[in-house]
């Protein structure tokens, strides 16, 4: 169930099925009540409702969203398929002898403090998309918003994960270290 609702966000297609005419993708492209502009383009002198502006900045927040989940879903894969390879070829070759080898643990080390430190800061910065998205709703009286709790969770839970991972790595490398010395 939870897959299936990861997809709905990933494909712009929401929980409520209505939303699905709501999405425009010529957001460029305003129909007018102009007669003789045929070719769909608006005019300058065209004033938008308070809607459109509203449906169009939820539109642009809701893409937002999509991004976010996207962008935090593969860095997430990435780190970890990053991170599993270099302990897969330290743990590997451990038993032989080497000053070098340790160092291998930095780049996990650094990637685990600096991904921690984006998704638990990004975290916070999406209350704000969330109290946005609730108002716009309310303005529109739109049936609901992208579930965001579901971004925070993920992003605490990776965040924290990446915190434990880094200190893992870290505590491996300073034993390490003091073995060879």
């Amino acid at each position: 169930m939870l897959l299936h609702r990861i997809q709905w966000v990933l494909q712009g297609i929401s929980v409520y099925p209505r939303w699905r005419c709501w999405r425009n993708e010529n957001i460029m492209l305003h129909q007018s009540d102009d007669t003789d502009n045929k070719d769909g383009w608006v005019k300058s002198d065209h004033k938008m409702s308070p809607d459109a502006v509203l449906m169009d900045q939820y539109k642009v927040y809701v893409d937002l969203f999509k991004f976010y989940v996207d962008c935090a879903l593969k860095a997430t894969t990435w780190f970890y398929a990053i991170t599993g390879s270099i302990l897969t070829y330290y743990f590997s070759h451990e038993h032989k002898p080497s000053q070098l080898l340790p160092y291998s643990l930095v780049l996990p080390i650094v990637l685990s403090v600096g991904f921690a430190i984006i998704f638990l800061t990004g975290r916070t910065h999406l209350k704000d998309m969330g109290v946005k998205l609730d108002h716009i709703r309310g303005e529109l009286k739109l049936p609901g918003t992208p579930h965001i709790q579901f971004l925070m969770l993920f992003l605490t839970l990776c965040g924290t994960l990446y915190i434990c991972v880094g200190l893992a790595i870290t505590v491996l490398l300073i034993h390490d270290l003091f073995k060879l010395h």
